[in-house]
């Protein structure tokens, strides 16, 4: 499977479409709009018997320009997933309302992450493979910020996909080196840095984390989280393909029902296997959920409106979920009014 993902990785393509927006109900719309656009290609793909990935989406930019903006503008990073962008945008408009110039870039060419890490020097364009996602990362920064209505001194950046922060140190001294005056006005805001904060505001200790299997392997969150000497819970092999599979053939693949099934299939086994005997809706001393996937909060949504299983939909009401995209609005939020937080 990564011999096909080699040979279909392409540079960094150009922008097939900009869209800009004044008002929050357009937002909403455009978004609902290209949600549908993306299911109609993943359907169209599926019924060639092709599994969709990132890289079947093109480059696209959307962009929220309220006429009162005060602040320093977003730039997100999507495209791994495109779902997952898209949703991001949307709650990243309502989060900040008016506050911010928001852009979202759709950089789906960007090589898949797992594969990236388990063939790091396989050669691509005349480059390692890792290096070629790296430098990808740092192009996709560059370009964004052409699509920002002013040009601001600061602007705060958030990489939307979770595994690439693996990369995210080596991104920075990339633009340091050969974009100097832009990586002095970037501010990064980092998913895993916003989630520990949170987890340190709310005296959380206990994680079960749902990540991709590339997040896991490059521990993303829980070398971190080791240092930290917090007691992270992670899937079982087993458990892992399980999630895995509800993630791309289920949420990347716009199949809600496949999705679910395999989400109910996971959490039976965890609540099966991990249970608290006096409770039958406790994962052992879990206190709180870090979705270590961009595409997990949708999954997890998806299955607390359609399980049909109570125990399910219980605990995932009872317990707290981390979405680590929300969690960097609030690190962001925090900023703004001037609280201390863990960076």
């Amino acid at each position: 499977m990564q011999q096909q993902q080699l040979e279909n990785i392409q540079g960094l393509a150009k922008v097939a479409s900009w869209k800009k927006f004044s008002e929050l109900f357009q937002v909403r719309a455009a978004m609902n709009e290209y949600i549908n656009c993306l299911r109609s290609t993943s359907v169209l793909l599926g019924g060639r018997g092709k599994c969709v990935e990132d890289q079947d989406y093109p480059i696209e930019v959307f962009s929220f320009q309220p006429v009162t903006d005060l602040n320093p503008p977003i730039i997100l990073i999507g495209g791994m997933g495109p779902l997952a962008g898209a949703v991001g945008f949307d709650l990243a408009c309502e989060y900040f309302g008016t506050r911010r110039e928001i852009v979202l870039y759709q950089a789906c060419s960007i090589p898949s992450r797992m594969t990236v890490m388990l063939e790091p020097n396989q050669m691509v364009h005349g480059l390692p493979l890792q290096r070629y996602l790296v430098e990808q990362v740092s192009e996709a920064i560059i370009q964004s910020k052409e699509y920002l209505q002013n040009k601001p001194a600061n602007m705060m950046i958030i990489l939307m996909c979770n595994a690439v922060h693996y990369y995210l140190s080596l991104v920075k001294a990339d633009l340091e080196k050969r974009y100097p005056k832009v990586a002095s006005e970037l501010q990064y805001i980092s998913l895993v840095s916003a989630v520990m904060a949170e987890m340190e505001q709310r005296k959380l200790n206990h994680p079960l984390l749902l990540e991709t299997s590339a997040t896991k392997m490059g521990r993303v969150y829980s070398a971190p989280m080791e240092k930290r000497r917090i007691k992270c819970k992670q899937l079982s092999e087993g458990e892992q393909e399980i999630l895995m599979s509800a993630i791309y053939q289920g949420v990347k693949a716009f199949d809600k029902e496949y999705a679910v099934s395999k989400g109910e299939e996971l959490f039976n086994l965890l609540l099966r296997n991990k249970c608290n005997s006096t409770r039958q809706t406790k994962i052992g001393d879990i206190d709180c959920v870090i979705t270590g996937c961009t595409e997990v909060p949708i999954l997890l949504d998806w299955l607390q409106k359609k399980s049909k299983i109570n125990a399910v939909r219980g605990w995932l009401t009872q317990v707290k979920v981390i979405n680590p995209v929300i969690s960097a609005f609030n690190w962001i939020s925090n900023q703004e009014e001037g609280f201390v937080t863990v960076g």
